[in-house]
């Protein structure tokens, strides 16, 4: 089966290249006039045990099939042969991945050297390769050569020397003269074996790279080297590159460059990297390898760090990885007359169907490039990497195919390849059936929600269930194809889902704020929500938001889900309600009801305001709400938060009010003038106070912090929120990370909300700390999920290639599969004794439903063929003997555009089982009504969709969709 990374082959996507630009260039692609091929690209390793420093998403990412398309791979021959061995682990890898391994000494043993300092062992620093030697080391390059290979872990290629004419102090290295090199690789040629390559010289690359001149001159050199290597450090002239290929008609590779070195991994830093990476292109390098792949550009830009991140540096080589490895460099003329002007370049296939062209947009400003191609396209992609998104690829063939003239929309500051496909080719079938790859792993339960970006996460529990509502960070985000940074300002409306297990998660759709509030509303963020029945008998919600930084509203429903209506018609707080004092940002509510009943309400944020500290900011407040909790019914009151800047939120606990919030960014130099026992709270974390006199600022304590910031646990760094509910017997604690974004090569600061168990003790109001994490919550084993009742598609752990639409009652959605391959997974279905007989699925859309069982890559359980244009329940008999608890994975396959589904439910089978004809004859002891969001009903609705629930005599009940007609 044959897994797809989404983001690299992602067809349905929107917003990757702008409709319109300002500036006009033009670039004219020649196929006629062919340079050098292209052999690939790919990094060094300086030790063995290199590939164990990344994760195996990261590995497949940069190295798999599906993947960057990385396919060289360097090593350093270590001088003392005991060590040899450290390599072989790392080679084997690397061939597994089919890529190309070289391998290159630093220096020679000791032993064949002269003028060399020992430093261990036989390793040593300078020196000259000793003349009467070069016999014996050919003979022991060989015999290193003969020993990966015996280990399973053959050498493609060989070098000669690493840098054979640079000896700085301290250097481990060998100097060779030009004679010295030219008698080394004629005796590597006659010892080596033929199936391996002879690479020299490997040259550090001062100046106009004499040495390679004088050497290119030997016939000897240029019959014995396969492929000439070297490095391009210093000032280079370039010319040198096509020098070496007319005389030696070898293909020359540049096999070392520290880029990042000194860098601070910005943006600009990665276009100046694409533009050597370009230049070394042009300049007829066949190859491209980069050095240390634990130490450089897979860090943290800066020459080394956070190899749990990869760099954008690693992207933009997996551009050409992807995109240019096994063509042919062409002929590109780009004319553009803005101070910034385009650059880049085209290589074509083989068969001269597919081009590929590499454009970098430095400037600003957006660019229409018209584009001269030979050949009408009948697929156009377009892969992006900027300081936002690491890697983005969309099928851009309704724009761009169908001419030989396209007008390519570029989008400013923004590195480009776009890769078109002759029209008279033919698209191969798949061999298998594809899978897409899901962001989420299937291992673990954060975040939430596997295809919606949000955040600040707000909860309360009703009938059983948990339901969570945050800022729509996926608005933003769609508004902009997630091509630039979340700036908060596209957001105007709140997401909710909810839960029963605490693992498969119900996504209900998002709150429309704009039509809710009109247009008083800015922006909709920070929501925090609290429940109550009232005098009606109806249980009723007051959901508080952040009106953008301005103010805070709220909105008020008798259902969770809504719908939702706007009592006040403007903001309950505002930069000019009387008492607020100098708040820097009223923002960023938190609610609660305490004991007694009455509503109480923290808000407040921003940097310190006019007369505040770094220490203490002076911007949290809190107040007593009316009893219609949509009113103030005390004056507002400071609290005395140290380095509070925003995140309120209020529990209460032990007859207590808990207040929490973040802290700032700022320096905690002044910790020690606060008089706290307690250590000072790091940068951005969540911390709490708590007071039983509220209205007091005296009677706040301060007792630590419980949440750091996600970057501290390999998440990215941002801002932080969090809410702690109590849920059951136990706490949990809402928050939010980057962890999304950061699977899917993203950089703009899209959250999403995630969940841990907390230790909490109420009668002392101590809050553990927690430490975030993808693994999540367990599953409620009381609450897992039963297949023979009619279940929400939309319920569900995680998925991929999928997305959701409302659909029907306020709260219900149904799941969107675009393209083939997408699939969603339920975790923990429990499906008793007796085996399943039959299932019955709710679709709309052609194509084939695959259920498999506790892996994407098992068998299929049961496939279910349909074709309906309108949403109609599906089923197939399928009797097996599934029993017990299993992951659920619904994937569809050979699909014929976009499908959708909205249930499923399972029948199922023994002695004791009621068919549905039976049940049609029998008349059930009672029902209950339950709309399509999962709220129950007390009667039968007179109109639209519902769910009926059928209690029968002997205990099964039956579950099933209805309408209702007036």
């Amino acid at each position: 089966m044959k897994r797809m990374i989404t983001l690299l082959y992602a067809t349905a996507l929107t917003g990757c290249i702008p409709l319109c630009a300002q500036r006009t260039a033009n670039v004219s692609l020649d196929p006629e006039t062919k340079f050098q091929k292209i052999d690939g690209f790919g990094g060094c390793g300086m030790n063995g045990q290199w590939a164990d420093v990344y994760t195996q998403e990261q590995v497949d990412l940069l190295w798999g099939p599906d993947g960057m398309g990385y396919n060289i791979m360097r090593i350093r021959i270590n001088p003392d042969e005991s060590n040899w061995k450290s390599y072989v682990n790392a080679v084997k890898w690397a061939k597994a991945h089919g890529a190309t391994v070289f391998a290159s000494p630093w220096t020679p043993p000791y032993r064949f050297k002269v003028g060399a300092e020992q430093t261990w062992g036989e390793s040593s620093n300078h020196g000259h390769i000793n003349t009467d030697s070069i016999e014996s080391y050919a003979k022991w390059l060989e015999r290193y050569r003969q020993f990966m290979e015996d280990q399973g872990a053959a050498i493609d290629i060989l070098s000669v020397q690493n840098e054979s004419d640079y000896d700085p102090e301290g250097y481990e290295g060998c100097l060779y003269t030009v004679d010295e090199m030219t008698r080394m690789v004629t005796a590597l040629r006659q010892h080596l074996s033929p199936e391996c390559k002879v690479m020299a010289p490997e040259c550090f690359g001062w100046d106009s790279h004499k040495y390679n001149r004088e050497l290119v001159k030997s016939a000897a050199m240029r019959n014995s080297i396969d492929i000439w290597g070297n490095h391009i450090y210093g000032v280079n002239d370039m010319t040198y590159v096509d020098y070496v290929r007319s005389l030696t008609k070898r293909p020359i590779w540049m096999t070392e460059y520290i880029f990042d070195e000194d860098k601070v991994g910005t943006w600009e830093s990665a276009c100046e990297f694409q533009e050597q990476i370009d230049s070394c292109m042009r300049a007829g390098f066949s190859a491209y390898v980069y050095y240390n792949m634990i130490n450089h550009m897979f860090g943290d830009g800066k020459g080394g760090g956070n190899a749990s991140e990869l760099s954008t540096f690693a992207y933009v080589l997996g551009h050409y990885a992807r995109y240019a490895t096994g063509m042919t460099r062409i002929k590109s003329s780009f004319s553009d007359k803005g101070k910034t002007p385009v650059n880049g370049s085209a290589y074509v296939s083989e068969n001269g169907d597919t081009l590929s062209l590499f454009v970098l947009n430095r400037s600003s400003e957006p660019v229409k490039l018209k584009a001269s191609l030979p050949f009408e396209s009948r697929q156009v992609y377009a892969a992006l990497t900027n300081a936002t998104r690491n890697r983005f690829v969309q099928d851009v063939s309704t724009q761009y195919a169908g001419t030989a003239s396209p007008e390519i929309n570029l989008l400013g500051n923004a590195f480009y390849t776009l890769q078109f496909i002759r029209t008279e080719a033919e698209t191969p079938e798949p061999s298998e059936p594809t899978v897409m790859e899901a962001y989420k792993k299937t291992t673990e339960v954060n975040p939430l929600n596997p295809y919606c970006f949000c955040a600040d996460p707000t909860s309360v529990e009703y009938e059983g269930r948990l339901y969570v509502y945050g800022t729509n960070d996926q608005q933003e985000f769609d508004a902009t194809g997630g091509l630039t940074s979340n700036t908060y300002g596209k957001i105007r409306s709140l997401v909710m889902m909810s839960t029963e297990d605490l693992v498969n998660w119900t996504y209900h759709g998002t709150i429309d704020m704009t039509a809710v509030c009109g247009q008083w509303l800015n922006a909709s963020w920070a929501p925090s929500i609290v429940s109550r029945e009232e005098a009606d008998g109806k249980t009723h919600f007051y959901l508080y938001f952040s009106n953008s930084g301005g103010g805070v509203g709220v909105i008020t429903s008798t259902s969770p889900l809504g719908p939702w209506t706007d009592p006040l018609g403007k903001n309950l707080i505002s930069g000019s309600t009387p008492g607020l004092g100098l708040c820097s940002t009223p923002f960023d509510p938190g609610v609660v009801i305490d004991n007694d009943g009455t509503g109480w309400l923290a808000f407040g944020g921003g940097n310190p305001n006019a007369e505040g500290t770094e220490l203490m900011p002076g911007n949290a407040r809190i107040v007593r709400l009316g009893k219609d909790m949509i009113s103030l019914d005390s004056d507002i009151m400071p609290i005395p938060a140290p380095y509070h800047f925003e995140a309120n939120e209020l529990n209460v606990m032990g007859g207590k009010l808990v207040y929490s919030y973040c802290t700032s960014w700022r320096p905690r130099t002044d910790w020690p003038s606060y008089g706290n026992s307690l250590d000072a709270p790091t940068s951005c974390s969540m911390c709490y106070m708590t007071s039983d006199t509220p209205l007091d600022p005296d009677s706040w304590t301060y007792k630590g912090e419980y949440l750091a910031n996600p970057g501290t646990f390999g998440y990215p760094y941002g801002n932080n929120h969090s809410h702690l509910q109590k849920f059951g017997n136990a706490y949990y604690l809402l928050y939010h990370t980057q962890g999304l974004e950061q699977q899917m090569a993203i950089n703009g600061g899209y959250r999403s909300i995630a969940m841990n168990k907390c230790t909490v003790v109420e009668r002392s109001q101590r809050i553990n700390a927690v430490t975030a994490s993808p693994t999540g919550v367990l599953q409620l084993t009381a609450k897992r999920v039963d297949p023979f009742v009619l279940q929400q598609a939309e319920n569900l752990c995680t998925a991929a290639g999928v997305n959701a639409e409302s659909y029907g009652e306020t709260g219900n959605t149904r799941i969107c599969i675009p393209q083939s391959g997408g699939w969603t997974m339920v975790k923990g279905v429990v499906f008793g004794t007796d085996g399943i007989e039959k299932f019955t699925a709710n679709l709309q859309g052609e194509g084939t439903l695959e259920i498999r069982l506790d892996d994407i890559e098992a068998e299929p359980v049961a496939s279910l063929d349909f074709s309906t244009p309108e949403a109609a329940e599906v089923s197939i008999d399928c009797p097996t003997s599934i029993t017990g608890s299993h992951d659920v994975y619904f994937l569809f396959t050979e699909t014929r555009g976009e499908v959708k589904f909205d249930t499923w439910q399972f029948d199922g089978k023994g002695p004791d089982a009621i068919t549905n004809t039976e049940m049609e004859d029998s008349t059930p002891l009672r029902y209950e009504y339950y709309l399509p969001n999962g709220i129950r009903l007390t009667e039968r609705p007179a109109t639209g969709m519902y769910i009926r629930k059928a209690y029968y005599s002997d205990g099964s009940v039956k579950t099933d969709k209805k309408f209702s007609e007036q």
